[in-house]
């Protein structure tokens, strides 16, 4: 139990700790911001000076370059050029001109100590340099004219190298302007190797030519950041931590450095930190002072209100309530003064409840006992007077199994484990057998889980169960009897006929030998009739022919029971054709249960309205009820089917692999990780395209599969992530032929699985045709309503919402609904406008003909002739109703196509039992991805080209048509296909239409395009959806009704509970981690 703490330390705590808090955070965030406001203004500086100095070395080195210029233009043996630009100038201490070997030709020094005419200085880095370079500017090294640290300038005069040996005292003495607030030069300059070239600071050291790559303002600034960024480095020479930045000159490499010292700059700060130190203590302190007055004053009426609760939780509801001076805590006592009275009339209340629930509690009819884990906690007293028991007592605290028959022991000890639906046990009360119906549920009492049972018995109604069925018996007997006076009838009359007619011919002496014989044969075969009709009535009543025993157990028996019956199978007098075993009946020998069944969830019956989850969490018993067991015998006959014309075609079964490589062209892959292959990953394929070609390629001529196919989308009614597909491929074909074969493959299908013969020729129409007229590449053509297009007369109307939509690239259509204008209400035209909303439209525009007038919201904005033009261009008569969408050409296409198929639904345009057959051609090589931004291939990148649209791939990819037939049924795509690219160069320009690299398609398909290179004959394929092909033909309106164990629209198998979460061990395995969240109830 959690220690009780007292609320108003609580608060004055939390006031104190709050203004404590807001103190420390407001300094410091004072101080870091005049911490980071000094390192900002330093930095300011800083680059302020390092753009100077930039400049200035800038400037000096143009003053280089034009002495160099001006000695490539001027400069000839034996002048005096050479002296003159080194007496003129500072920057100048010497000049070398060497030939192409490095031989001193000529020169002029300010002092001549170690340099003459034929020295050999090809091995000095400023020649060197020059090997691969017009210019070159050489790091620091030790002068032989002068042996001094120098730095130089070379360049090519002709076939000669000039060597400028330069003089860096003017920098030297514009940095050493620089200092710091210690009086250090600020100002430090390295050449590219990391040498000191100026050191204000310590000259000596540009002398010794110490060189720092190796320091911490390489390390940390120079080689880490960028220049212009800013840290903190270490200084060997200085000792201490400084902060700096720096710069590099373009032309020459050097790094000139700007630092200061970051102590110092730490100690500039030292008294704004004190002062406001001391700003933070004394805020604290009056802040603590004011949080102790405040919380004072709010205490008191908090003081006086923690009595006044103390009495009401005592039961004094009398006690005065004494106002406060905040009208807050007033408005706090008003509600407990009316909560004090609230609880003394709940009291009554409760006490009343209490009552009441112990009277229904002992009451029921029912036997309610709450036990836990089978020990007794409590029950009523139908319990006690069904257990025969005295008093309570004597069962609280018994262990409840102490009751039960030991057959069903374990069954009620794993029922207490969980909630149960109804259940059959015995219960043996003084040595009685009792038969009881049980059913469980847990409940929370006094804050434990326990478990509450409720127990009918039904031994009484198991009784009657019995009776009823020998009076069921009876009542078949009496059926049976009358079915036998019935049976006899005809065979007696036959016999008083016979007998009647011998005595009447012998009294007349007629009768003859033959009609003797005759009518005697007739008596007997009549009598023998009626003697077998009486031994199987026998029968029916022999108890040595069903045994008590049998009649008990056949009693016993329950829905979805498993039974083996042994006996003799005979012709039912009283036929039944309702049940598939109506003719004949089993006279039982024996009866086995085989299995039991638990209490069913639903009842197995195809009248049962059932939620789809629980279908699929059910699965199993789901399979059992008939329409769906029908469903998959049916879809046995559609693939037999499939295989028998394809086999009769000589059409070869191949397998292809399950896995594959991931080629992301279309949905998203299902990834199957490879333990073997650490990092990689195989793809579940979406379909076998690639793999059915390349058996084209290796000679196969005819190919079939009932494959498996994974597309990671989202699902619907007609689409699910894993779907069967019959996948065919053939070469050397035309697409006609392909077609009328696909064309027969389709009629037996629908033939052999609904036994509807198709007669008619399928009818082929262009995809452009498809998508102006019905507003859908799958339209169902059971019914017409076809689109109208009215962009040209938008185009020249004066109504905005229509000319501005045409204007901008856009469509104005419409279509036209016969004869039902009354039956669209205003609400209905508003419900019919939200729905047109989902697939991207603005608003839906119609007119209604009526008496002869035009009646619509948008008549106002049209002449009296444009009306006139829209209702001809439909042939709109009276009851007619036009409805219009204008928009951009998808969601016009999308829009009026999804309406004219509610439509015709809704007002039942077409035979639901129809089976209406269409080709659809010509698909678009490209469609455009609104999401992705791009064209994307409307089938699939390998689909072939119309010949004539060949020369458009370069001038307008878009219009290209592809040599591509959807089949249709209903409204629905069941296949689909195309003939195929066979030649590697035009499969590699499609590639680059669609946005791939060359070394994109080189990964991704290389091993495809690589076949091509052995000669790929001509061909073509398609794939059946066999899912969705098997739903509308037998007109369901799910394809998971269709498929034995079909996903979720949430892609779950309620069954198995899949997917599920891994172990990690699993995933440690294949080098995974999952960045999900586990969640606990799944």
């Amino acid at each position: 139990m959690k220690k009780e703490i007292s609320l108003k330390k609580q608060i004055l705590i939390i006031l104190i700790s709050f203004s404590i808090f807001i103190a420390i955070s407001v300094g410091l965030i004072s101080m870091i911001n005049s911490y980071l406001t000094k390192l900002d203004i330093i930095e300011h500086n800083q680059k302020q000076n390092l753009y100077q100095i930039e400049s200035e070395i800038d400037k000096f080195l143009v003053k280089i370059y034009q002495i160099s210029f001006y000695i490539k233009n001027n400069y000839s043996e034996n002048s005096n050029l050479l002296k003159n630009i080194v007496d003129t100038n500072s920057n100048i201490s010497s000049i070398l001109v060497l030939n192409k070997d490095g031989i001193i030709e000529d020169f002029y020094a300010t002092t001549n100590l170690n340099i003459y005419k034929g020295f050999d200085y090809s091995r000095q880095e400023y020649f060197k340099g020059m090997k691969k370079n017009n210019d070159y500017w050489s790091n620091v090294f030790l002068s032989t004219v002068n042996e001094e640290a120098t730095i130089s300038y070379s360049f090519k005069l002709k076939d000669k190298v000039v060597v400028l040996m330069v003089q860096l005292k003017e920098i030297s003495d514009f940095i050493s302007r620089f200092r710091n607030q210690d009086n250090t030069h600020m100002v430090k300059v390295y050449d590219n190797s990391g040498t000191i070239i100026l050191n204000p600071n310590n000259p000596d050291l540009v002398l010794q030519r110490v060189n720092e790559k190796s320091q911490k303002v390489f390390t940390k600034l120079i080689d880490a950041l960028n220049p212009y960024e800013f840290t903190i480095f270490y200084s060997k020479i200085f000792q201490q931590e400084e902060y700096g930045t720096y710069t590099t000159i373009e032309k020459t490499g050097w790094k000139v450095i700007v630092r200061e010292s970051y102590e110092l700059i730490l100690k500039s700060l030292n008294s704004i930190i004190l002062g406001m130190i001391f700003s933070m203590i004394t805020f604290i302190m009056v802040a603590i002072f004011l949080s102790l007055k405040i919380s004072k004053r709010i205490f008191r009426p908090l003081d006086d209100l923690q009595q006044t609760t103390a009495s009401i939780a005592n039961g004094n509801y009398n006690i005065d309530i004494r106002k406060s001076y905040y009208s807050e805590f007033n408005i706090l006592l008003n509600s407990f003064n009316k909560m004090k009275i609230e609880i003394d009339k709940r009291e009554d209340s409760l006490e009343a409840s209490l009552s009441s629930f112990k009277s229904l509690f002992n009451s029921t009819m029912e036997v309610i006992v709450i036990h836990d884990k089978g020990i007794c906690i409590d029950a009523n007293n139908v319990a006690i007077k069904f257990l025969k028991l005295n008093n309570k007592s004597e069962l609280i605290g018994k262990d409840l199994l102490e009751f039960i028959d030991d057959n069903y022991k374990d069954l009620l000890v794993k029922n207490y484990k969980q909630n149960t639906l109804p259940y059959e046990f015995d219960i043996i009360v003084k040595g009685i057998k009792h038969t009881c119906l049980g059913q469980g549920k847990f409940i929370k009492l006094n804050g434990k889980k326990v478990k509450l049972s409720t127990i009918i018995d039904i031994t009484e109604l198991k009784a009657k169960d019995k009776l009823l069925f020998q009076q069921s018996k009876m009542a078949s007997m009496g059926e049976m009897i009358g079915n036998i006076a019935h049976q006899w009838r005809q065979p007696l009359s036959i016999i008083s006929t016979c007998a009647s007619g011998i005595k009447f011919e012998k009294e007349f002496n007629e009768i003859s030998d033959e009609r003797l014989y005759e009518s005697l044969d007739l008596i007997v075969e009549n009598t023998q009739y009626l003697s077998k009709t009486i031994d199987d009535f026998r029968n029916f009543f022999n108890p040595e022919k069903v045994s008590s025993e049998l009649m008990d157990m056949a009693s016993s028996l329950k829905f979805e029971y498993v039974i083996t019956v042994t006996g003799v199978v005979e012709e039912r007098y009283s036929k039944n054709s309702n049940i598939p075993t109506g003719n004949i009946e089993v006279f039982a020998d024996s009866l086995e249960i085989v299995n039991k069944s638990a209490v069913l969830p639903f009842e197995i019956s195809d009248e049962v309205n059932l939620s789809e989850n629980m279908r699929l969490t059910y699965r199993y018993l789901d399979i059992r009820r008939p329409r769906m067991l029908n469903n998959i015998i049916k879809r046995n006959k559609m693939l037999f089917a499939m295989r028998e014309f394809l086999n009769n075609k000589e059409f070869l079964d191949i397998d292809t692999p399950i896995l594959t490589k991931s080629t992301p062209e279309g949905a998203r892959d299902f990834l199957v990780p490879s333990r073997t292959n650490e990092g990689k990953f195989f793809a579940l394929p979406q379909s076998p395209q690639l793999f059915k070609q390349i058996l084209m390629i290796g000679g196969v001529e005819k190919y079939y599969q009932v494959a498996k196919c994974f597309r990671d989308e989202d699902l619907r009614a007609d689409r699910q992530l894993e779907f069967t597909q019959l996948d065919i491929e053939m070469s050397f074909i035309t697409e006609n032929e392909f077609m009328d074969t696909m064309e027969a493959l389709a009629k037996k299908v629908t033939k052999d699985v609904t036994g509807t013969e198709i007669a008619y020729d399928f009818d082929k129409i262009t995809y452009q045709f498809a998508m102006d007229k019905y507003g859908s590449d799958k339209p169902d053509t059971r019914f017409g309503m076809m689109i109208e297009d009215l962009s040209e007369l938008a185009r020249n109307c004066e109504f905005k919402a229509f000319k501005d939509t045409v204007e901008a690239g856009g469509y104005l259509r419409g279509i036209k609904a016969e004869g039902v204008a009354e039956k669209f209400s205003r609400k209905v035209i508003d419900e019919l406008t939200e729905f047109a909303k989902i697939y991207g439209a603005k608003g839906l525009a119609y007119m209604k003909v009526e008496g002869g007038e035009v009646k619509s919201p948008i008549a106002k904005f049209l002449t009296a002739e444009e009306i006139n033009e829209i209702v001809a261009k439909f042939d709109a008569k009276d009851g007619d109703i036009l409805f219009f969408v204008a928009d951009k050409a998808k969601v016009v296409y999308d829009t009026l196509g999804a309406i004219r198929n509610k439509l015709g639904k809704e007002l039942k345009l077409y035979d639901e039992n129809e089976f209406k057959f269409l080709w659809v051609v010509d698909f678009p090589l490209l469609e455009w991805s609104e999401e992705e931004n791009r064209y994307k291939a409307q089938h699939h990148p390998f689909t072939a080209i119309k010949a004539e649209d060949v020369d458009l791939l370069e001038t307008a990819p878009e219009k290209v048509r592809t040599v591509s037939y959807d089949m249709v049924l209903n409204g629905y795509e069941i296949g689909g296909g195309s003939l195929r690219i066979h030649q590697e160069t035009v499969q590699e320009k499609i590639f680059t239409l669609l946005g791939m690299s060359q070394e994109e398609a080189r990964e991704k398909f290389g091993f495809f395009l690589e076949a091509f290179k052995y000669g790929a004959p001509p061909h073509g394929g398609m794939a059946y959806g066999v899912d969705r092909f098997l739903m509308v033909l037998l007109g369901e309106g799910s394809i998971r009704d269709v498929i034995p164990f079909p996903k979720t629209n949430k892609g779950q198998c309620l069954m198995t509970e899949a997917p599920s979460y891994v172990e990690e061990s699993q995933l440690e395995e294949l080098k995974l981690k999952s960045t999900a969240e586990k969640k606990s109830n799944q």
